[in-house]
């Protein structure tokens, strides 16, 4: 009976997961606080709240649908420090960094 209600309960929360309509209901309640779901990309949501720093829902859904295509891929630790300290090298002060990063989900 118990293994019953594990399988259930899996199966319950795998579709409400996937579903839209309830992902919306999860979005707005007060726990998670994300506001309305805008869109629904390789089972992410994208919330209201994704589009308050002047990012485009096309913006989101694009990043996410890259996120998603390179998600086997690695990359060398190397080639990483070298981008990240040339980004870093573009804006003048720490907090400028630090703003240019969270405005592009990083």
């Amino acid at each position: 009976m118990m293994a019953l209600a594990c399988i259930g309960g899996a199966l319950a929360s795998e579709l409400v997961v996937r579903c839209a309509v309830c992902r919306d209901i999860l979005g707005r309640c007060r726990l998670a606080g994300h506001g309305h779901l805008v869109a629904l990309v390789h089972q992410r949501g994208i919330y209201e709240d994704d589009l308050e720093n002047g990012t485009s829902k096309e913006q989101l859904i694009a990043a996410q649908n890259v996120r998603w295509l390179s998600r086997n891929e690695s990359v060398p630790k190397a080639m990483v420090d070298r981008d990240y300290d040339l980004i870093k090298a573009q804006l003048v002060d720490e907090k400028g960094f630090q703003s240019a990063l969270r405005s592009n989900w990083l």
